[in-house]
């Protein structure tokens, strides 16, 4: 018995449709499994919520400090290395330059802004 192309294609599109209908109907339901588990306890979960909300509040009121000191010690680290880079005629005073206190402390600086 032949099967027409155009019947053929339709079975597939059909089975395809069927696979991802089911794929995502269990991932829905796994999701739900996830978020109202049996053991799920609401007196736990308003706390917890609250003080995802406070960390939220501080780290919004501490980000924009951070960012100022990295940007901070990331100008003084490219001026330093700029400054020591201009100033150097070779490559072994390049290294030199490199090694310099000044510029460790400025990488040290970044490292702490960022760790």
């Amino acid at each position: 018995m032949m099967v027409s192309p155009a019947e053929l294609l339709s079975t597939h599109v059909q089975m395809l449709h069927h696979h991802f209908q089911t794929y995502y109907q269990t991932l829905d339901l796994d999701v739900s499994k996830l978020l109202f588990p049996t053991w799920h306890n609401p007196s736990l979960q308003k706390p917890f919520l609250c003080k995802v909300e406070e960390m939220e509040c501080s780290i919004t009121l501490i980000l924009p400090g951070i960012m100022n000191r990295y940007r901070a010690s990331q100008s003084g680290f490219i001026d330093k290395v700029g400054y020591d880079w201009i100033h150097s005629s070779g490559k072994s005073e390049i290294l030199k330059a490199c090694k310099s206190g000044d510029v460790m402390a400025q990488m040290e600086e970044l490292v702490c802004v960022v760790s």
